[in-house]
């Protein structure tokens, strides 16, 4: 019975364990950690942390594209609550296009929001990210969608005067 208890014990701190460092591994772009942890507890991928945000979240958000790479391998989840954080949207949030385009191309919905209300295509205009905006736009982001202020991202870009943006954005 003892035994049972101790293998229990180790069974469930290495998997705290994995828990909590996949997100310092995924900020910090170890790769190789990211592995280690997946070949322990491969639920470890899609793990949450107390803000709520997912590896996957905090590779883009650092700039992190190899670990991006190897989570969609894993075949991660993207974690699309509505009004919740979004890989997706911390990448057009921060202008990193190649997380933004890995992320396209694995299926992210570019019209889901966060908790405040914003798409990614708003985040993407709002800190004038103009590639962004055209990976997004190809990929059916919506120009009509208004966020809780009433403003859609043809307003926003009309409002700080991103001519280019505003010209991609009507032609959609």
């Amino acid at each position: 019975m003892k035994k049972l208890l101790l293998l229990s014990a180790i069974i469930f701190s290495t998997s705290v364990f994995a828990q909590t460092d996949v997100f310092s591994a995924a900020r910090s772009g170890d790769t190789k950690a990211i592995a280690q942890l997946y070949a322990l507890n491969a639920d470890t991928i899609n793990a949450e942390n107390q803000q709520g945000y997912t590896p996957l979240i905090l590779a883009c958000y650092y700039n992190q594209t190899a670990v991006l790479e190897l989570l969609m391998q894993y075949k991660v989840a993207l974690n699309e609550t509505p009004n919740s954080p979004t890989a997706l949207q911390a990448a057009s949030y921060k202008g990193f296009k190649d997380c933004v385009k890995l992320l396209l191309d694995y299926g992210a919905n570019p019209n889901i929001v966060d908790a405040n209300g914003t798409s990614p295509l708003i985040y993407a205009v709002q800190f004038n990210h103009t590639e962004i905006v055209g990976l997004l736009l190809k990929k059916g982001a919506s120009v009509t969608y208004k966020d809780p202020n009433g403003f859609t991202a043809i307003n926003y870009a009309e409002n700080l005067g991103l001519t280019e943006i505003l010209a991609m954005l009507k032609s959609n």
